[in-house]
């Protein structure tokens, strides 16, 4: 049996598209953390929810930072608009996701932002 195309009106073709390749290319991205084998450049492997991380975000933007954290961690977290820059966050020996959270905490506090926690919900705020 021959496949079954579906004609769609080109602007949806284009959208449909466009979101199939980002969702491939955002499933397959590296993350900015190492894990705890060590040895590997910063990006080339991946983490899990709940291993122990070793941290490497030099002039790293902070919903990038905020993004990879969301991953360590296995919890939502959301940047407010209001908050922009990067930030420096660097540990030399592997730390638990609760850790890296709490470091991602304080580093934000040095620059006037706050994670703040609301129904499960980690909100980066001014």
């Amino acid at each position: 049996m021959p496949p079954t195309f579906v004609t769609l009106p080109k602007p949806r073709v284009a959208i449909v598209f466009i979101a199939a390749c980002a969702l491939l290319t955002w499933a397959n991205a590296p993350l900015h953390a190492q894990d705890s084998r060590g040895g590997a450049a910063p990006g080339s492997s991946t983490t899990r929810p709940g291993g122990p991380v070793t941290l490497n975000f030099a002039n790293a933007e902070i919903d990038a930072v905020a993004r990879t954290m969301a991953i360590i961690t296995g919890r939502n977290v959301v940047v407010d608009p209001r908050v922009k820059g990067t930030m420096t966050l660097v540990t030399t020996s592997p730390v638990t996701p609760v850790q890296a959270l709490r470091l991602f905490s304080l580093q934000l506090r040095t620059q006037g932002f706050a994670l703040v926690e609301s129904a499960g919900l980690y909100l980066v705020v001014p």
